[in-house]
């Protein structure tokens, strides 16, 4: 694995901060300074794919935020085309159709 070239950032009195995201919570941490961290960002915001490793195995990945914004897009429009595919498949199976309109005169709303 080749070596990580720290490319000093433009303002370094900003602190560098690790963001958690998940089930709607956002929880920042702000790093102490790292050189290796920095470098491991830079190589990052440069389009670079960052793997963070236990042993030999990958544990984690660092990437810029278009190519994470790129990645949750991809996941979005997978988990959308199941839920089409699930819910024409459970309309096949029913074989009962039914209009909106029928619907709508059985629940009184018309």
């Amino acid at each position: 694995m080749a070596s990580l070239e720290h490319r000093p950032s433009k303002n370094l009195r900003t602190p560098l901060c690790l963001g958690v995201y998940g089930q709607g919570a956002t929880t920042v941490f702000e790093l102490p300074p790292n050189s290796q961290l920095d470098a491991a960002v830079s190589e990052a915001r440069h389009g670079q794919i960052v793997y963070f490793t236990r042993g030999h195995e990958r544990v984690a990945a660092l990437v810029s935020p278009e190519v994470a914004a790129a990645g949750t897009a991809a996941i979005e429009a997978l988990e959308d085309v199941e839920d089409n595919l699930a819910a024409d498949e459970a309309l096949a199976e029913s074989g009962a159709r039914y209009s909106h309109e029928s619907i709508k005169a059985e629940l009184g709303l018309i």
